[in-house]
Order: C-alpha cells, then structure tokens, then sequence
C-alpha cells in the first residue's frame, strides 16, 4: 500500500504545483535530474542557475510536467547513500524515475572537449527503458556561454519532440533569469499577479552580482544600475539609408548595459574619486552644459569627450558599447521595429526631443533621466532616444562593409575625414532632424570635441 500512497501524493503535489488544466492537456511528467560536469570547473551556484534554467525551459514552453526539486532529491537520498548529484548512472536514473511515477527522465551532461564544451540532454522513456531523443550544443566554457548551451539544446529537444504536444513559443528572458509562465523572474521569485512584478528574494543570482531584497544586482560605485540583455540574433542596419547598408546579421552574446544615461552626480563622484576629469565645453553657450548650469544633479553629463566617456565606464567596472550592441538594446532585445518602443514616429510623448519650437520638448535643455518611461525599452532602459547621444566603442566608417558580426566594435577607421571620427548614437534634445532618432541611425563626431550633445550610457561583460 505504501507505494501507491507515495504515488497518490506525487500526483496531488504535482496538480498542486501546475494546476488541473495543466494535468489534463497530457504533457508527460518528468524527474529532472542533476547535471553531471565532466572536466569543466562550475561553481555550485552557476550550476543551480543551469539546473533552474532548464527546469523552467521544459516547463515554460508546455512540454513537461517537472516533478519538484525537493521530492526528487527526497528520493535519491532515501535510496542512496551517498549524495542525491551522484545519480547519473542511466539505471539510476531509470530506477528512481520508475520510482516516482515519471514517465520521463531527463538527463544532461556538460563535457569539455579541447577549449570549447558540449551539453547533451536526453529523455529516457521509463516505460521502454530506453533513450527517446537527445539534443547537443557545443560552444565556449564561460558560465554565460553554458547557460546559452542549456537554451540552446533545450530549444532543439522541444522542437524535435514527437510526442504530440505542441510547445508554447520561448519566454526569452534576459540572463540570469528563467521563465515563470509568461513572465520573466530571479530564480526563486515567483510572479505576483495582484503587485505586476516579480516577489520575494532571489535564491541565488549569476556570477558578479549580488542579491538584493527583490532583485539581483551589480555592484555600484556612483548609484548606477545595470540590466541584462539575453543573448540574440537580429538583422542590424536599414536599407533605407547607404550607411546602414548591408543590412547583416549579428548574433550577440549575453551583456548588461546601463539603465539610464550617466547623470551629473554619477559623473562628479568619479571627478571625486580620481578616475574622471571635469568636462570642459568646446563651443556654444556654456549654459547648456549640465556640469556647472547649476540644473541639477539627475540630468545627464554632456559635454564630454570620447576619452572621458571611456574612463567613466572603466571607473563603474564596464566600457563602451559597440555599435551592435547599442543597436541590439535600443530595438528591445533586436526586435524588427525602428524605437525601443515600437514603431511610432519619436515624440515629446516618449523621449526628449525637439518639440515645436526649440530642443528639449520646448524646454531648451535636458530632463532628468528617465523623465519619459513610455519610451522605455523592453528591459527597462531609459533614453535611448533622445536627451543626449551616446558614445559607442566603434570607429566611423561609411557603411557596414566588413563590419564585425558579434559584439565586437569596428576599430578601423576608413576615408579621407573619418580616421578622426567615433560613433554615436540616439540623437540628442537638440537635434532638430526626427530620423536621427530612430535606432539604427549612425552619427559621427570627432573624440576631442566636447559637444553639448554628447553623454554617456556603459556596457558590460557577463
């Protein structure tokens, strides 16, 4: 009787956990187990963001009903004596499977090969006792890069499944992150429906940042706050104008840009600190540059040169974006439209920009950061059109001939005039054209000179 009874419960906790509707549709129930790594050196906290990641991929796209973590490590160490991850033998697998009633078990396995690392996943089929399908990956060793593997194979093995359910498409969330049903959250958060945001502490959060009471986050120097952008392929230019041409593809890895433009406080602590030097303007009226107009300190810094800008983001622990990158956030993640919020035309409505008469929506001058959250990104960056442009990492040249396809900036300069030219990009609160603030549009200004238009927004390795 003591089987069935465990078998009963199982069954009660898993229409707990994923509700009725969900029990019915016939997705099949599966025991996850741990990673195994061969050879390769993974913290235990990277590899429990994997091992979330992956349980949240096969549930999250309506594949699989996952047994939960607790009662299948509750087995393991019922029915083994030694640790519940040493489990990855196939008949063990297979046996504790049985065990609890799954019908699958799903088992992955990290190997390095050389300089460069493969994830195999593959499902058992516990009735038959043997290999169903599995799906490979192979890339860099990097925590980021696995956790782009794990996706990776996941995506293959649910798209190659023959088992008559049909996957919902992929929460693509930023890293660190995993899915909770459509939304996006720190593993071990849950999604609120009745506060619209993710509640409770983190479990655990990538490599470099630090929990906080709700979020994950960098370390800060000045205030500022970073966010991640996933991993991504988008096709990057216009075909509209000569120097947005090739329109090409890019694939990118994980990176944290951000969140707003460098303000005047954020940019006078690094003065302070030693790392940074006071912005002198070039030309113009100097009452329009935010260091010493007195407009306040949550405006952003202009009037900086291209080296200035380079030694601030160094100072916060990142660097300059390169062109693809900035792109890539400034279309939501590389979404097909021309603003981070869509397709409407720039406006006072979304961004900071020149209204009817004069720049800065009729004021004459910049907001503070982040005064316009409809024209927010996808990820919750702030201004990326508009208030002040940005320099970028990548040298000018006249169109995308040769450029790099990753997340590397172009560091050749081509042409009679360009070889003293640096990109930038969003437009600014003066800029009197309405196509310089659509996304894929390229400026070019000379490092040394310090523009009222010009500002700061800082990248970041993960």
């Amino acid at each position: 009787m003591r089987p069935k009874m465990d078998v009963c419960l199982l069954l009660l906790a898993l229409g707990t956990v994923y509700g009725a509707p969900a029990a019915a549709a016939g997705k099949p129930i599966a025991a996850v187990f741990p990673i195994e790594v061969r050879r390769v050196r993974i913290s235990a906290a990277d590899r429990e963001t994997l091992g979330e990641t992956l349980g949240a991929k096969l549930t999250g796209r309506g594949g699989y009903l996952v047994i939960p973590k607790d009662q299948l490590q509750e087995k393991l160490r019922r029915q083994k004596k030694r640790s519940y991850k040493r489990c990855y033998a196939k008949s063990c697998q297979i046996a504790i499977g049985q065990e609890l009633a799954a019908q699958k078990a799903i088992s992955t396995r990290i190997t390095r090969i050389g300089r460069r690392c493969q994830v195999i996943i593959k499902v058992w089929d516990l009735k038959k006792s043997a290999a169903e399908r599995a799906a490979t990956s192979t890339g860099r060793c990097s925590a980021a890069s696995l956790l782009g593997l794990i996706e990776a194979a996941t995506t293959k093995l649910l798209r190659d499944s023959s088992s008559g359910w049909a996957p919902r498409p992929e929460q693509r969330c930023s890293w660190g992150k995993v899915a909770v049903g459509k939304h996006c959250c720190w593993p071990g958060q849950d999604w609120g429906a009745s506060t619209g945001r993710c509640i409770g502490k983190p479990a655990r959060c990538p490599r470099g940042m630090k929990r906080g009471a709700r979020d994950c986050l960098f370390p800060s120097k000045a205030g500022e706050v970073w966010l991640p952008l996933p991993r991504g392929t988008f096709e990057m230019g216009n075909k509209a104008r000569k120097d947005e041409r090739p329109v090409r593809r890019v694939t990118l890895k994980p990176f944290a840009m951000l969140k707003t433009e460098v303000t005047v406080a954020q940019y006078r602590a690094c003065v302070k600190a030693g790392k940074c030097t006071k912005p002198t303007p070039s030309v113009g009226d100097r009452a329009d540059y935010n260091w010493s107009n007195g407009r306040g300190d949550k405006h952003p810094i202009n009037g900086v040169l291209r080296k200035q800008a380079k030694a601030f983001c160094a100072w916060v622990g990142g660097r300059l974006p390169s062109e693809a990158e900035w792109e890539y956030a400034a279309r939501s993640g590389g979404k097909r439209q021309l603003y981070p919020w869509g397709n409407e035309k720039a406006s006072c409505r979304r961004a900071v920009v020149f209204g009817q008469d004069r720049g800065g929506c009729d004021r004459g001058t910049t907001w503070p950061v982040c005064s316009k959250p409809g024209g927010n990104s996808a990820q919750g960056l702030c201004d990326l059109v508009g208030n002040v442009s940005e320099w970028v990492a990548d040298c000018w040249q006249a169109d995308y001939v040769g450029a790099p396809k990753d997340n590397a900036p172009r560091k050749t300069c081509r042409g009679k005039h360009e070889a003293l030219s640096i990109v930038h990009r969003g437009g600014t609160w003066a800029t009197g054209s309405s196509f310089l603030y659509q996304a894929t549009r390229r400026e070019s200004g000379a490092p040394w000179y310090a523009d009222k238009g010009h500002g700061i927004r800082c990248a970041r390795d993960l």
